[in-house]
């Protein structure tokens, strides 16, 4: 049921970005910040995913947060 409700809200997040939304904008900025937190305590483990990983985590944190001008755009 966890998993279920947290697919949603993802869901709804993506829609939100694209629809200009400041809620997707911050969670999709929380989501891929805690995913690089977690990969890094999977470097010793498999150190090339987890670097490719965090690379793609820390590209989607950009885009979110450099580009918040259509962000705020769009909820105004």
């Amino acid at each position: 049921i966890v998993d279920i409700l947290l697919a949603l809200v993802s869901f709804y997040a993506g829609y939100d970005i694209l629809r200009g939304g400041q809620f997707g904008q911050v969670y999709g900025v929380i989501i891929a910040g805690f995913s690089a937190i977690r990969w890094f305590f999977y470097l010793p483990a498999a150190p090339w995913v987890g670097i490719v990983i965090i690379a793609v985590d820390v590209l989607i944190i950009y885009g979110l947060v450099a580009h918040s001008d259509y962000f705020r755009a769009r909820s105004s």
